[in-house]
């Protein structure tokens, strides 16, 4: 077959033969809209300008097709013809080169599959109009008299048009093309292709089939090596390691990450496209944006890598491993899924991210963040030749300062890490900063962050960096209770403690709050003072979180100001003290030697003394105010007012007189409904604004009810209750009722 290729340009080609697109060739594709097919349209015409403009020559591999008659029927290459076809079109009507003689050649280019194509292409090379900048081709096109409104219909058509308006958008401001693109095979043309004529079979659809049935279309990894290839080349950068690496060290690599079909594909582009996402945000300027990269567009990616720099930088992180295995250890070494010494916790329950990422898990972009500059790291020591023992302070750090951007959803905190808004300026910071530092505790006190960082997480840094330096055993006891699940990496609200003493509190906080403490803890800590986290306010008041088993990252890492420290500080304080052997029963005492303490009119008072008036679930609770004196307070069932909710005060008098006298289910309030104590003798009980009772009762009862109420109150009003709290008095006042009314 050797003796029938030959070099031709399309306008060789179309000067030498009739070229018709046969009927069993599929409709032109690379004119549709989809966000694939877009992508490659954006590299071709990319490619297509280039070799044009710097007049370097691009090979647009074989066309194979049989002539018959000296008319050529293409069997591959019909979508590369097409597009040369309509390039040579617009060109030459844009620079006013559409002449007789070049519409004759151009009208040797038709379509059978099917007649409106065929009658749209001869239309086309025949129609010459003035073009502007801001033409929208495709409307003066439709808008011609010889367009036919049923060719919208015709696939082919519309996909020529879409490439069109394409090619005006890319083509209009170059000049002096068209003479360039018709030069002679042997005058450096900027395009050219290898034509293989089969002109010893016949046209059959037996051929047809078995020309196609050799391959398929090519995947996007393919695609990718191909245009990668050739874009290096072309820009001059070193493409010779991409070459010798990407069928060999790097398929070695992967190759343990493979598909079902055996191939490396999905794994290499999942690579490409994590490496090629961190070296644009490293060089490209913050501003909140989405990442360009949330899909393969394999133009985009490849406009990446305008310096050598980058292209080098690739290299690196490509040839930092040769195995699964190796990633697998490396990971290891640094990072662990529960506290070791000398590595950094991960909280997800996965510490390989590198794995992750090849395999098809989306990594969030503070891991992202996180991920890459180890990987920047470890590259920089390796072309150092040194060991890089400041690995780990390293990676805390950064794990540190990125899973401080965060914002409550309901009462938990979720990542709030945006691409744009955090993540470059976070890599542009630790690269400047960070990235060769020995020594990071050393570096952090010089260092301040910029706005995205915030100030205070970078404090929080400092403050541990300058205890870190006094003595490696105070390293180890910050980064054991780092790694706590109920601190992840925040402790600013106990730092004071692990300054003021040299022992290992990690143990201590996870007993009181890991284990099912809730209301124990819960009455510790009111005991002391209002710890309690707003969480946003509506028609009941402010909602404020008390915390939760499971949960009390929130509590213990929310606030930050002296007074919310000096609760914990008072709280481990006085654990420590206690010489109970268990924590419940330090709890306790510690709940019973505060109390003492507070004043009775507090709400805190009874929330500490009658331990039933703490939910066991979300421990979220509704304020109309937060002054002391304030008992009307509504437990809620959920996060918001869209469900049951009830005043503790109401619950714990409720329970007291029991089921029998108080209908304890008819005590709670929906939505913004307030809820009351229902005794079942035709009365209800609340708080009123000034500390009183006010009592209502149930029309039907009136005479019978007014008058005792009037007995009631009389007698109430004589007793002397300054012994007695809220919750006593709200039980005397309603046994009395209880009692009285049920007697008439």
């Amino acid at each position: 077959m050797d003796e029938l290729k030959t070099k031709y340009t399309f306008w060789k080609l179309i000067n030498q033969y009739d070229i018709e697109i046969p009927i069993m060739q599929r409709d032109f594709a690379q004119g549709r809209i989809n966000e694939k097919t877009n992508a490659i349209r954006e590299g071709l015409l990319d490619s297509l300008f280039r070799s044009i403009d710097d007049e370097c020559n691009i090979d647009f591999d074989f066309v194979y097709g049989t002539v018959q008659y000296e008319k050529l029927f293409p069997l591959d290459g019909q979508q590369r013809l097409t597009t040369l076809f309509l390039l040579h079109w617009y060109i030459a009507m844009k620079e006013g080169k559409l002449t007789d003689e070049v519409s004759e050649i151009l009208d040797k280019f038709t379509y059978s599959t099917r007649i409106s194509s065929r009658e749209f292409c001869h239309a086309l090379v025949n129609f010459d109009f003035d073009l502007e900048a801001d033409t929208k081709v495709s409307e003066v096109i439709k808008n011609s008299n010889w367009y036919f409104r049923s060719w919208d219909k015709d696939p082919t058509i519309k996909a020529m048009i879409v490439m069109i308006e394409d090619i005006h958008a890319k083509f209009f401001d170059a000049e002096d093309m068209f003479d360039k693109l018709i030069r002679d095979i042997d005058e450096n043309p900027p395009i050219t292709f290898s034509f293989i004529s089969l002109e010893d079979y016949s046209l059959t659809d037996n051929l047809y089939i078995k020309m196609n049935a050799r391959g398929k279309s090519l995947s996007n990894f393919e695609n990718f090596k191909a245009k990668f290839m050739q874009y290096l080349k072309n820009q001059g950068f070193e493409y010779k390691h991409f070459e010798d690496s990407i069928d060999n060290k790097w398929t070695d690599l992967l190759w343990e990450y493979r598909s079902k079909d055996n191939t490396i594909d999905d794994a290499f582009i999942r690579l490409f496209t994590f490496i090629t996402e961190m070296i644009y945000t490293e060089g490209t300027e913050a501003k909140d944006m989405n990442s360009p990269y949330r899909t393969f567009n394999i133009a985009t990616f490849i406009k990446t890598y305008d310096s050598n720099e980058k292209v080098q930088r690739l290299y690196e992180m490509l040839d930092l491993w040769n195995s699964k295995d190796e990633i697998y250890d490396c990971m290891k070494s640094i990072f662990s899924t529960e506290y070791e010494e000398g590595k950094t916790r991960l909280f997800d329950n996965n510490c390989n991210m590198m794995d992750r990422c090849l395999s098809g898990e989306n990594l969030s972009f503070p891991n992202k963040v996180l991920l890459y500059m180890v990987m920047r790291r470890l590259v920089y020591y390796k072309k150092q030749g040194n060991t890089d023992d400041g690995i780990n302070d390293y990676a805390r750090v950064i794990r540190n300062l990125v899973s401080r951007i965060r914002t409550l959803s309901g009462y938990v905190y979720q990542s709030d890490f945006r691409y744009g808004r955090h993540a470059i300026p976070f890599v542009q910071f630790i690269a400047a900063n960070l990235l060769g530092a020995d020594d990071v505790y050393k570096v952090l006190p010089s260092l301040t962050a910029p706005t995205a960082v915030r100030e205070e997480n970078l404090q929080d840094e400092i403050d541990k960096a300058k205890i870190n330096n006094e003595d490696v055993y105070n390293k180890l006891r910050i980064q054991h209770l780092e790694d706590s699940n109920i601190f992840k990496g925040s402790i600013h609200n106990v730092i004071g403690l692990l300054a003021d003493s040299n022992e290992d509190y990690t143990d201590i906080f996870e007993s009181i709050f890991s284990a099912d403490n809730t209301t124990l803890v819960t009455r510790a800590l009111l005991s002391i003072a209002d710890y309690g986290i707003r969480l946003g306010g509506g028609a009941l008041g402010d909602r404020v979180y008390f915390g939760t088993k499971g949960n009390w990252n929130t509590i213990l890492t929310s606030k930050r100001d002296d007074s919310y420290a000096e609760i914990f500080y008072k709280l481990i304080t006085q654990y420590n003290k206690i010489t109970a052997k268990n924590t419940k029963d330090k709890l306790k005492e510690i709940i019973d030697t505060n109390q003492k303490s507070i004043d009775r009119m507090a709400w805190r008072y009874y929330f500490v003394k009658y331990s039933r008036m703490l939910g066991k679930l979300n421990m979220l609770y509704a304020f109309k105010n937060r002054k002391e004196n304030n008992i009307k307070i509504h437990r809620m069932d959920g996060s918001t007012l869209n469900g049951y909710h009830i005043v503790p005060f109401y619950r714990e008098i409720a329970l007291q007189l029991g089921n029998e006298k108080c209908d304890l289910d008819r005590c709670r309030g929906i939505n913004s409904e307030e809820g009351t104590i229902v005794l079942k003798c035709g009365v209800s009980v609340e708080q009123s604004e000034d500390g009183g009772w006010v009592i209502s009762r149930e029309d039907e009862m009136k005479d019978v009810v007014d008058e005792g109420i009037d007995e009631v109150i009389q007698k109430y009003d004589s007793i002397e209750k300054d012994d007695l709290d809220y919750v006593e008095q709200g039980v005397m006042l309603c046994a009395m009722l209880y009692e009285t009314l049920n007697s008439k």
